[in-house]
């Protein structure tokens, strides 16, 4: 039997529901009644005497039998919404799609009034009154705006609530779902969001394929902008490679433009002012006595810093190999980097190297190292443990500069030995208290964050507990910020939210003999968090709710979009997007955060079993990017689709910095794609030009170096009349990446700035007096 027609016919309508609401306020319509990867392939290898796993095949398919089988259910009245999502992505003009909808009745909220919000960007809320449609109007109100240019050009698809068929009464879901809907001709675009609920009609038999019976689209509100495009792809000179990251952004020469380093591929992209990047060679990579095979082996597992070492008041570069250790480049005098100097010896449990961050913590005016790893799940049958609080991963360490080139292990004696093994992807020092000494902010996968006290001599404690919000996430990235504009240092942790668990948690599906994953799932899957307050006390606001859910999000970066004074976010979202949106998500939450025994060639042949049955289908696929908006420090909204940067594609790091020094910030992302098969992931380097045109005043800051000490760990402050803004110089932020030196601030209305403070790591303080708005100003460390 061919289920294709009756599935992709009534699913056809549940489109044109949500695209019809974004197109109501457009023409007046009268009521007609009644209307990551999956986990990457792994090489399976024995570990010899562990104890085998006891969770096979048939006790997963045994569970979900019978535990898991309201999962089960939603599983099956999800696929004909995965087969939609597919269809939906391969189609350039979805519309077609909609003129075959048999249904019984579709039910639509009414679209509220338009309220204009910042940068001429409208919302608009559903109100209490609804319309009800039958298939002949339907289809008549959907074919005149495709006549009018409308296009579908995006859209998700998660199945958030379900209620098992009981009783005799048919199964019920709920889905989220957004549509992006362009107008080429006018330069529209609408980005709607909202809740689908879907009345099932009886099944048939339990073979039969789900059939949707009465829609209803609720709860939705409307993003929309008209105008030209915002920001604008630029070309730059890329080099073939499997790897990119880390990316580092660095004024080299000092000529106010910033470089993109990229060491995997030995390539600088040298800024020649007006977003005209040329590319040259990092320089000689290959350390001396290091086998070749070994470096190219390490190149994908590597990461990176840029700083002054040496204390020359040059820029020089650390990057960090798997198995080889960490090596110091410094800049030559052609713009190459020199042979380096092997400054941590490595080793077999230095094997993915992730993120350093840099800073003098003992307060000799040195720059110092922190380098933490990141272990990979399903390796060789791994999965974290405790699963969401591991500490079972690669060891970090603290290596201090002596000086000469020459750093010390002092990771044992610092007091962060407890948690070194962590499976950390991002951290940073910064001055959390204001008590001029830099302490620790260290992001974990299947943990959350860390905080640690620095006692100003590069010893550490562990006040993770002084926290007033929750510390659980499944961490990826960081970035810091004064959010709410309160004159105090906030910071903003990415993770993953999940529609998966939430499903679970209503349906009231968990295993009992697993008491703290019960207790902490929802912890885990909230998503992103925000952390507001500063001077060493911490809390989650009141908004926090309109930063968490943007899916599996990687790096980020905070950044002024129009200087309005406010800070904004950019969030890289998607883990892995395969062949379909079919989600692994499910699995993961059913059977492998249970899977509590130790390694083994058994269970490593498991998961290699799962991935292949789950080799063409996503993990959190096809997630947009996000732009939250700042609504003036008391809420956010997504605007990244309005203002062109919601892209679609698998995104890991995020930077925000303005390339041609126009005063408006640009944005780099690093899309990671799949090409099919075991490591055959590739890296694409993104430039996205801002080119906004209503800009507010703005003022920066170009902070280099000097043989004084290093702008790492520089504290900033613009003062006007009535505001005081607050930036910070800190590394190991975003994911695998590092931001410039160079400050920016919008200023919003403000047209004289009295004075910018910048007080540097050494304890110096410079000040400008009345500087000059709209341009970039050159400050050097400054002896103490």
């Amino acid at each position: 039997m061919n289920n294709k027609f009756p599935i992709y016919t009534a699913i056809g309508g549940v489109v044109a529901v949500v695209l019809l609401v974004g197109l109501m306020g457009t023409r007046k319509i009268a009521p007609i009644s009644p209307a990551s990867s999956l986990p990457k392939p792994m090489p399976v290898a024995p570990v010899p005497g562990a104890k085998q796993s006891t969770v096979s095949k048939s006790d997963r398919d045994s569970l979900d039998a019978t535990l898991w089988a309201d999962e089960v259910a939603a599983q099956k009245h999800e696929a004909p919404f995965t087969k939609l999502w597919d269809a939906l992505r391969e189609k350039e003009d979805a519309l077609p799609l909609m003129a075959l909808m048999p249904f019984e009745r579709i039910n639509i909220q009414q679209p509220g009034k338009a309220f204009t919000q910042l940068f001429g960007i409208s919302r608009r809320e559903s109100s209490t009154n609804s319309s009800s449609f039958n298939q002949l109007g339907f289809k008549e109100q959907i074919l005149f705006h495709r006549s009018q240019g409308a296009k579908l050009v995006q859209s998700e698809w998660h199945h958030s609530e379900f209620r098992p068929e009981e009783d005799g009464e048919a199964a019920h879901s709920v889905f989220s779902v957004g549509l992006h809907i362009n107008y080429p001709k006018s330069n529209r675009r609408l980005a709607i969001k909202g809740k689908l609920d879907v009345q099932w009609k009886q099944a048939a038999s339990p073979e039969a394929v789900p059939l949707p019976g009465e829609l209803s689209f609720r709860d939705y509100h409307i993003i929309e902008r008209s105008g030209e495009n915002v920001f604008r792809e630029i070309p730059t000179p890329q080099t073939e490679g499997a790897s990119t990251m880390p990316i580092l952004v660095y004024d080299l020469d000092g000529d106010g433009y910033s470089e993109i380093i990229s060491p995997p591929r030995n390539m600088i992209l040298k800024n020649r002012g007006g977003m005209n990047f040329v590319a040259q060679p990092f320089g000689q990579l290959q350390p001396e006595g290091v086998n070749p095979f070994l470096l190219e082996k390490g190149l994908p597992h590597m990461t990176g810093t840029v700083g002054d070492f040496t204390g020359d008041g040059k820029p020089d570069v650390v990057l960090a190999y798997r198995m080889i250790g960490a090596f110091l480049y410094e800049l030559g005098p052609n713009g190459q980097f020199n042979p380096p100097t092997r400054i941590f010896a490595g080793g077999t449990n230095f094997f993915r190297p992730q993120v350093i961050s840099t800073g003098d913590v003992n307060g000799d005016n040195k720059l110092d190292l922190w380098i933490a790893q990141y272990k990979e799940p399903y390796r060789m049958g791994n999965i974290p443990d405790p699963i969401f609080d591991a500490n079972d991963g690669f060891p970090s360490f603290l290596l201090i500069n002596e000086g000469d080139r020459k750093f010390r292990d002092a990771t044992e004696d610092s007091g962060l030995a407890e948690k070194r093994f962590r499976r950390t992807y991002s951290g940073s020092f910064w001055d959390h208290d204001s008590d001029g000494d830099l302490d620790l902010l260290v992001v974990s996968d299947f943990s959350g964050i860390d905080l640690f006290e620095n006692d100003g001599k590069g010893k550490f404690k562990d006040v993770t507990s002084s926290l007033s919000g929750e510390r659980a996430n499944f961490g990826m990235g960081h970035v810091f910020g004064d959010f709410d504009r309160d004159k105090k240092m906030d910071f903003f942790v990415t993770g993953m939210s999940s529609t998966t668990a939430r499903r679970l948690e209503a349906l009231g599906l968990k295993r009992e003999n697993f008491p703290d994953i019960t207790e902490l799932r929802m912890k885990m899957a909230f998503g992103n968090r925000m952390y507001v307050g500063g001077d060493g006390s911490f809390r989650e606001p009141a908004f926090r709710e309109s930063v968490a859910r943007s899916g599996w999000s990687w790096g980020t970066t905070a950044f002024d979009f129009g200087n309005d004074g406010f800070l904004d976010i950019y969030v890289a979202n998607g883990h892995r997007s395969g062949k379909t949106c079919r989600d692994y998500c499910t699995r993961f939450w059913t059977h492998d955060i249970y899977s509590t025994v130790k390694p083994t060639d058994l269970r490593a042949l498991e998961f290699k079993n799962e991935q292949e049955e789950w080799a063409d289908g996503s993990w959190n696929g096809y997630e947009k990017n996000f732009l939250y908006l700042n609504q003036r420090g008391t809420n956010f909204m997504n605007s990244a689709f309005a203002l062109d940067v919601a892209f679609e594609y698998d995104s890991r790091s995020v930077i925000a910095a303005d390339l041609d020094q126009d005063g408006r910030q640009d944005l780099i992302v690093l899309e990671a794609q799949n090409r099919g098969g075991v490591g055959n992931d590739f890296d694409v380097l993104h430039v996205y030009r801002n080119e906004w045109t209503a800009n507010g005043p703005w003022i920066g800051l170009n902070l280099r170096p000097s043989e004084a000490g290093s702008e790492i760990g520089a504290v900033v402050r613009v003062k006007t009349r009535t505001k005081t803004f607050l930036k910070i110089v800190a590394t190991g932020d975003s994911f695998n990446c590092q931001h410039p030196s160079v400050i920016h601030f919008g200023l919003g209305d403000t047209s004289v700035v009295d004075w910018i403070e910048v007080k540097w790591a050494n304890g110096a303080v410079s000040q400008l007096e009345k500087p000059r708005l709209n341009q970039y100003h050159k400050l050097s460390v400054v002896k103490n």
